[in-house]
């Protein structure tokens, strides 16, 4: 409660403050009235009278420069009458971006929700000039900004994107909030911790989701990626209402004052629909594409990619053995059939083997990476396609393989899910999603 605080007061610690309590001096008022004064010293009693006076005349929260970041829970509500709770005008904020560095990354989403948008959630996405300019506004009628790890990344990301935004008086970051109160872990484990639960294929979201599904977006102008995304982001942003109404009472109690929150009420996202069917491939993606823990990684894991692109192994197939045992394969044994309209790229790793004849490399990289599709720097196991060259099929028999493929056919005898295809095939997905690269004329062999 932020008018029956006064440990922003210079010199006041909890201490003086519980015995300005006690002197029955509950609020500025009742302290400036009740001779509570003469507990103070003459510079905090001007400071007071010029806060109170503030917060008289506005009616809203008054700038209190002494109040430390670990006491700015308290700026949630104003006063109170009886049980009658006076908030302040809060605002809650996520956002998504391309990575995880202030200063260095885009701001995809920004999502808000609170007073100044009668808690109706609004999403601002980077997609055309002046994409934030409503921003603006919202934040100069907001007390209270309430983020997660805002401090340390939502706000330097915001401060760099867009220049001058008038900052909200106080911020309430609630990572550092929980954490006092033992509660620590990222906002998606916290918030199922507290009993918060997402629905349908959200829940399987993280921020890495949100980088995939951007890069669908921009390279393949697929909306649904860019409502899932939007959603996405929004449902952080309202669950940071009642996890700050919860995190205020927790504290109040901890620091036993009676003091109970303002209920917010609980924003609808019906207006905000978004794709399962888009949900539930990039949270595949993402679980295929994740990266082990450095204790979790194999010796296979760190075996680097060999970029060269001629065929590197030497050794004749026959001599070439998988757990002792020979090898022997004729070219339609080495790929896979698959359907081309099947074919995933969102999200999915690629690798090229092999000399290609029918396009070149660089173009078919290209094309994955428009895709929202990753090029891979080793064949691990995480692999999801290997992509051989047409020369490969130029002989009746196979005589050589590369040092990619014989992995991955390793690999593959000991559990391994990538799929081998040939560069037709894969020409025929692209032609699927609207790329249709130029055949190269046939070169002959030497």
């Amino acid at each position: 409660m932020l008018s029956e605080s006064y440990i922003f007061l210079p010199n006041v610690g909890p201490v003086l403050e519980k015995r300005i309590w006690e002197l029955g001096c509950r609020t500025w008022a009742q302290a400036l009235g009740n001779g509570c004064t003469e507990v103070l010293p003459a510079a905090v009693v001007e400071t007071l009278c010029y806060v109170n006076q503030e917060f008289q005349t506005s009616g809203r929260a008054p700038f209190l420069a002494g109040l430390a970041v670990a006491d700015q829970w308290r700026a949630l509500c104003l006063d109170r009458q009886g049980s009658d709770v006076r908030p302040s005008s809060w605002l809650a904020l996520d956002i998504e971006t391309t990575g995880n560095a202030p200063g260095k990354t885009q701001i995809t989403v920004i999502g808000v929700c609170g007073h100044a948008t009668d808690f109706q959630p609004r999403a601002f996405v980077n997609n055309k000039p002046g994409w934030a300019d409503g921003l603006f506004e919202l934040f100069r009628q907001t007390d209270v900004l309430i983020t997660f790890n805002g401090r340390s990344f939502d706000m330097p990301c915001i401060r760099a994107a867009l220049p001058g935004i008038p900052e909200p008086r106080y911020h309430l970051d609630l990572f550092p909030v929980f954490k006092k109160l033992g509660l620590g872990g990222g906002l998606k484990k916290l918030q199922e911790a507290l009993g918060f639960h997402r629905g349908g294929g959200i829940r399987e979201l993280d921020g890495y989701s949100a980088v995939l599904l951007w890069r669908d977006y921009r390279h393949h102008r697929r909306q649904a990626s860019l409502d899932t995304l939007v959603r996405y982001c929004l449902e952080d942003v309202v669950v940071l209402l009642p996890m700050a109404e919860l995190a205020y009472n927790r504290m109040a109690e901890s620091q036993q004052l009676d003091w109970i929150c303002w209920p917010s009420p609980w924003p609808s996202l019906d207006d905000f629909p978004f794709d399962p069917q888009i949900a539930g491939q990039v949270a595949n993606a993402r679980l295929r594409f994740q990266r082990p823990k450095p204790s979790q990684v194999t010796p296979e894991d760190a075996v680097v990619e060999d970029t060269r692109d001629e065929f590197l192994d030497q050794r004749p197939i026959e001599e070439l053995t998988v757990d002792g045992l020979p090898i022997t394969l004729a070219p339609e044994d080495v790929v896979d059939e698959t359907d081309p309209v099947a074919m995933m790229f969102l999200g999915r790793s690629f690798m090229f083997t092999g000399r290609f004849t029918l396009t070149t490399r660089t173009a078919a990289r290209r094309s994955v990476l428009r895709l929202g599709g990753f090029i891979s720097q080793a064949a691990g196991r995480k692999l999801d396609y290997l992509v051989v060259g047409e020369s490969l099929f130029s002989d009746a028999k196979v005589e050589r393989l590369s040092t990619k493929l014989r992995r991955v056919l390793e690999r593959r005898r000991k559990g391994s899910t990538t799929m081998i295809i040939r560069e037709r095939d894969f020409l025929l997905a692209l032609k699927t999603q609207g790329i249709e690269l130029h055949e190269l004329p046939a070169e002959p062999r030497p």
